[in-house]
């Protein structure tokens, strides 16, 4: 395998009625991220907390340091984007961004996943590409949005540094892209431009999360992959708490496999399904 990688979303630390108290997350996190190579990459796709609280940011920054301390993981291979419970309405001239910005460059130890100034980033590697999205920039809890312009320019730039086709392309955003159960208005409303844009600039795969569901989508001859994952801690009726792992072959596969979060087996997590995305 010539990439892989872990995707979390939806962790809601500081939630009172999580399925998973707070030393079951770090037992779990530290397992996720033992587990993983020291050259592949952790992507969290945003709702760190449960309604933006403080306490939530400093239970889930002190789960990370523990279990990336653990496996000696190097905290620059973490990809951050915020969920709608990391917007919070600020005092004023304080981005509702502020908050997350502060947990994720004490996680990194850099800015590179910042949003208050920028709604759409990218960070280049050795391997891969990645291309991350704040959906929640326009400040509305209730749904997602995409930055057009601002994607393009971020794009242009990407494109400089890092020609497509050169490496494996992923998208990072937190609201989904189409929607799932009838009368879904917190889908991401401007999404077909994002997936056409994505789908002609090279990228593979498109991880989100928010709907606390495993979803699979490919699309077109270029095979792009949409992926969604399940909560990691949050108690949905009729959903369970998942996570997903994805590997990238040398002739272009992508194999995506789910595992569910449960305290009725003692490693905390249990494979449910592997598939081949392209």
């Amino acid at each position: 395998m010539i990439l892989k990688l872990a995707h979390l979303s939806d962790l809601h630390f500081g939630n009172p009625k999580g399925h998973l108290r707070r030393t079951h997350l770090e037992q779990i996190l530290s397992k996720i991220i033992i587990e993983l190579s020291t050259d592949s990459y952790l992507v969290i796709s945003g709702d760190i907390t449960f309604q933006g609280q403080p306490i939530g940011y400093a239970e889930a920054l002190e789960a990370f340091k523990l279990a990336i301390g653990r496996a000696q993981f190097s905290e620059k291979r973490i990809i951050l984007c915020p969920g709608n419970h990391d917007l919070v309405k600020e005092s004023a001239g304080r981005s509702n961004f502020a908050t997350f910005d502060e947990w994720s460059s004490s996680l990194r130890n850099d800015r590179a996943c910042t949003f208050a100034n920028r709604s759409v980033r990218h960070i280049c590697y050795d391997t891969v590409d990645f291309l991350i999205l704040n959906s929640a920039y326009h400040g509305d809890h209730t749904y997602g949005m995409i930055d057009r312009s601002t994607l393009q320019e971020e794009i242009r730039a990407l494109d400089q540094k890092s020609p497509a086709g050169k490496r494996p392309r992923i998208a990072v955003l937190h609201h989904h892209l189409i929607p799932v159960l009838e009368n879904d208005v917190s889908v991401t409303r401007n999404a077909y431009g994002l997936i056409e844009t994505l789908q002609k600039r090279g990228f593979t795969l498109i991880l989100h999360g928010h709907q606390h569901a495993m979803l699979q989508l490919v699309l077109g001859k270029e095979r792009l992959q949409i992926s969604g994952t399940g909560s990691f801690g949050y108690n949905t009726p009729g959903y369970i708490n998942t996570l997903s792992t994805f590997a990238f072959s040398a002739s272009d596969n992508v194999i995506a496999t789910r595992y569910g979060i449960s305290l009725d087996t003692p490693a905390g997590i249990v494979k449910l399904e592997s598939l081949v995305g392209n």
